[in-house]
């Protein structure tokens, strides 16, 4: 809408409310589980052993490439997806986890603990 000089129609401006809603929760439960995941460390941690906890979050915002993050974008939830459809998800977790600095934390705590 911002890059229109024309009033949206009541439709468009009920997605746009709906859409900063579901952000505005998404963020609000992100950090909520940071929270609560950090308190069950510090809880399950003791004088003897530090427990260290790793919330690792992933989103399609880490692919680089606009267009196959449009493509990834536009997969619908639910549970018919093709098979290639699968295969995109299925890339795109594994390089975005392997890419993800939380992730990278944990692989080389795990190894230094070994």
């Amino acid at each position: 809408m911002d890059g229109s000089d024309k009033q949206p129609s009541p439709g468009k401006t009920l997605s746009a409310m709906n859409d900063i809603q579901l952000l505005r929760y998404n963020a609000a439960t992100i950090e909520l589980m940071k929270k609560t995941l950090l308190s069950w460390a510090q809880g399950l941690s003791t004088e003897d052993t530090h427990v260290e906890s790793y919330f690792i979050l992933l989103d399609f915002n880490g692919i680089q490439d606009p267009e196959r993050r449009k493509v990834l974008n536009q997969i619908p939830t639910g549970f018919g997806l093709s098979d290639e459809q699968m295969d995109l998800l299925i890339e795109a977790g594994g390089a975005l986890l392997r890419t993800n600095p939380e992730f990278r934390r944990l692989l080389s705590d795990l190894n230094a603990n070994q």
